[in-house]
């Protein structure tokens, strides 16, 4: 940590870059290099890039209330769970052909459960309820959480994109 840190510390000293992060980071990781960073007086981790999405939610546990503790911003990756909570799934069936979690078998097995068909029930309601879609309900409840600093989506055609853009007025 202490050497990763010192080498990131000379690039924000060089104006090579302005703010250092990590990425999928323990809590106690975090916590542990935030102290190393305090102690040697070098650049500190700004952020922590860290997925988390309604239907994975591991992220609550230790690392988000550290962000919160020592003011870090998560910057999401995988806020749909791999595509999951788009709503194209569907109980009981095998993913569309071509999907991600077509291709991502493990991944689906492990949203393939109760747990996660009922949040994405949950969240197919309230899409309706607003006239909205539930990739765009999945996001919006993400970017209302106030440690977030931005989330990545990975939209790849512009339907998609027109979809989780709608969070935003959400």
């Amino acid at each position: 940590i202490d050497e990763t840190l010192r080498a990131l510390d000379d690039l924000v000293r060089q104006g090579k870059v302005r703010y250092v992060g990590c990425s999928n980071y323990t809590g106690y990781r975090l916590v542990e290099s935030l102290w190393s960073a305090d102690k040697k007086n070098t650049a500190r981790f700004e952020c922590v890039q860290l997925q988390w999405s309604l239907a994975v939610r591991d992220a609550e546990r230790e690392v988000i209330p550290a962000c919160r503790a020592f003011g870090l911003g998560p910057l999401v990756w995988s806020p749909l769970a791999r595509g999951f909570l788009s709503g194209k799934y569907r109980r009981d069936q095998p993913p569309p052909a071509g999907a991600r979690l077509d291709a991502w078998k493990d991944s689906f097995k492990a949203l393939d459960n109760d747990r996660c068909w009922g949040v994405l029930d949950a969240v197919r309601k309230v899409a309706e309820q607003h006239d909205s879609t539930p990739s765009a309900v999945s996001l919006a409840w993400l970017l209302a959480r106030s440690e977030v600093s931005s989330i990545i989506v990975g939209a790849r055609t512009v339907a998609q994109l027109d979809d989780n853009l709608a969070a935003l007025e959400l």
